[in-house]
C-alpha cells in the first residue's frame, strides 16, 4: 500500500514538472493562434475533465456512472493525451 501511494505521488509530481516545463511553449502556441476557437476548444476539454472527475467519483447519482466508477486513471490518461497532442501539434 505505501510502495502505490508513493508511485502514484511521484508520477504526479512528474506530471506537474513536465506541464510546468512546456507551459511557455504552450503559451506561444496559444498566441499564435485564433483566440476565439482556440479558447472554445480548451474550455469545452477542460468541461470534459471535470465532468468526468465528477462522474469517477459521485457514480451513484450520475446517470451513466457505474461504468466510470473509480477509474481516476482514464480521467489521467485523456489529460495526458490532451498534453500529448498539444505538443504535438503546431
Amino acid at each position: 500500500m505505501t510502495t502505490n501511494l508513493y508511485m502514484s505521488f511521484l508520477g504526479g509530481v512528474i506530471l506537474a514538472v513536465y506541464t510546468m516545463s512546456i507551459l511557455p511553449d504552450m503559451f506561444d502556441r496559444l498566441i499564435a493562434c485564433p483566440p476565439v476557437k482556440t479558447m472554445c476548444l480548451a474550455l469545452l476539454t477542460w468541461l470534459i475533465e471535470i465532468l468526468f472527475s465528477v462522474w469517477t467519483v459521485a457514480y451513484n447519482f450520475v446517470p451513466g456512472g457505474e461504468h466510470t466508477r473509480e477509474h481516476t486513471d482514464w480521467l489521467i490518461g485523456f489529460i495526458m493525451l490532451s498534453i500529448g497532442a498539444a505538443t504535438l501539434t503546431s
